[in-house]
């Protein structure tokens, strides 16, 4: 690694004025801000409400870590490296470093979290039953939310130690990253694109794909063997038929299912909307100038999902308000530990 004198020498080499470092920077501390409060809320809704304790939001709780960890690194390794005007401002080149590797790894483990949830939600959606039970098993959850850190942490750590690509402060781009100066920047780049990104975003498009198709499937099949059976019974008592014919259609159909998939695809899809730029632009040669720029929708995925779970998803939506408003005695189906909380205090709200 280069020192510390070695990399303030080159801060004349930044591909950007300080007025820009200044804007990026400011964008960057509102995410900051947005998205540790947020992913807070995410976290403390699963904790309090039993209803939100299922296999699936095991890694929608794992997510939010990645998203909070991620939002907590980034007034170091962002803000204070691009507002500097000396170089890298403390006088540890290892914290760069480490700062680097936390928030790469973040990015990495948020996706393979996105994409454990697609799968989770097509086997759920799709089936078969005795597949979804067989894989979402307690120990196997924690060994796949152990992975989703693993591979992105491996893939960042191996390269560099056979002198592939180097983590630490860029001057380039004034942030803890990996540094573009290095002869081996592209390969480094190339490794982590095509570690990180292919997998998940192949099991993220083809498991929403899948459902797709099968709920289109579902309703289609349903709609026609309504209105044969509404034909061939028009004849007696119609609007008791229909009726009858309703209630069996809704109770085959979990709306509430579909509507927490619609949920989960949403936060899915902003993701890769978000991200997808900032990480193709990765195998581009002396992208620098273009990445910093990217990286501000790429940072916005961090706080952007409780930001959806409370609009959309039919759950979290209310546990959240309950939390918002300081009703924590109108949370649905209490944990244990709001319950214990209660029984200590007697009355846990702000009204």
């Amino acid at each position: 690694m280069a020192d510390i004198g070695t990399l303030n020498s080159t801060l004349g080499d930044s591909l950007f004025t300080y007025e820009e470092r200044v804007v990026v920077a400011v964008l960057v501390l509102i995410i900051f801000v947005v998205g540790t409060i947020g992913n807070c809320i995410v976290i403390l809704a699963v904790m309090l409400s039993k209803q939100l304790q299922n296999n699936t939001n095991v890694f929608v709780v794992s997510l939010a870590a990645t998203d909070l960890c991620y939002c907590l690194l980034l007034p170091v390794s962002n803000v204070a490296a691009l507002l500097s005007v000396d170089g890298w401002p403390l006088h540890s080149k290892g914290l760069c470093f480490l700062l680097a590797l936390m928030s790469f790894t973040c990015g990495g483990a948020s996706l393979y979290n996105l994409a454990c949830i697609a799968l989770n939600r097509l086997l759920l959606i799709r089936g078969p039953a005795a597949a979804y039970h067989w894989l979402f098993t307690p120990k196997k959850i924690v060994i796949m939310v152990v992975c989703t850190w693993a591979i992105p942490l491996v893939a960042l750590l191996i390269p560099p130690a056979f002198g592939v690509g180097e983590l630490g402060y860029d001057p380039g781009d004034n942030t803890c990253s990996d540094i573009d100066y290095h002869p081996r920047s592209s390969d480094y780049q190339l490794v982590q694109a095509f570690c990180i990104y292919p997998i998940p975003l192949a099991t993220i498009v083809i498991s929403y794909s899948l459902i797709f198709v099968h709920v289109k499937r579902h309703f289609e099949r349903k709609e026609e063997s309504f209105r044969s059976s509404h034909e061939m019974l028009s004849g007696a008592r119609p609007d008791e038929t229909t009726r009858e014919l309703e209630v069996r259609f809704k109770k085959r159909v979990n709306r509430q299912q579909l509507q927490i998939t619609t949920n989960l695809f949403m936060v899915s899809s902003a993701f890769v909307v978000f991200s997808a730029p900032y990480s193709f632009t990765l195998l581009v040669p002396h992208s620098g100038r273009v990445l910093l720029f990217l990286s501000v929708p790429f940072t916005f995925n961090s706080c952007l999902n409780p930001i959806i779970y409370t609009v959309n998803h039919p759950r979290f939506n209310r546990v959240i308000r309950c939390i918002l408003r300081c009703r924590f005695g109108e949370i649905p189906k209490p944990s244990r530990l709001l319950l214990a909380a209660r029984a200590k205090c007697g009355s846990v709200q702000c009204e």
